[in-house]
Order: C-alpha cells, then structure tokens, then sequence
C-alpha cells in the first residue's frame, strides 16, 4: 500500500532501539486504516512504543 510506505519513510528515522519515538493513527472516514509505533517509549527500561501504548494525543486534518 503506498500510504504505509510514505508513512513509514516519513517515520523510519525515529524506529530505532536508542531513539525516543512516537505512535501514528491514520483515520480516514472515522475509522483507523494505519498504527503504528516508532522508536521507544522508555530508553531506561528499553520498552518500544506501539501502536496499542496511549499517551498524549494529537489530532490532525
């Protein structure tokens, strides 16, 4: 699917073991269609953020 490569090439440089990150939501028609974690959400305790992790959310049209 070109939407997931062109979100992950937008992403790929924070999916890292040493790199703080981030968890995406692509919603389209009010339903998720892409999520995805990049990165970590804790270096000390080496805990990878996914998709399923919440914290602060941010919406944007």
């Amino acid at each position: 699917m070109l939407l997931i490569t062109k979100v992950d090439e937008l992403f790929i440089r924070w999916d890292k073991p040493n790199s703080p990150g981030c968890a995406i939501a692509v919603i389209q028609n009010e339903e998720i269609i892409y999520q995805r974690g990049y990165g970590m959400a804790n270096l000390e305790y080496d805990i990878p953020i996914t998709s399923k992790r919440s914290g602060q959310t941010h919406l944007i049209y």
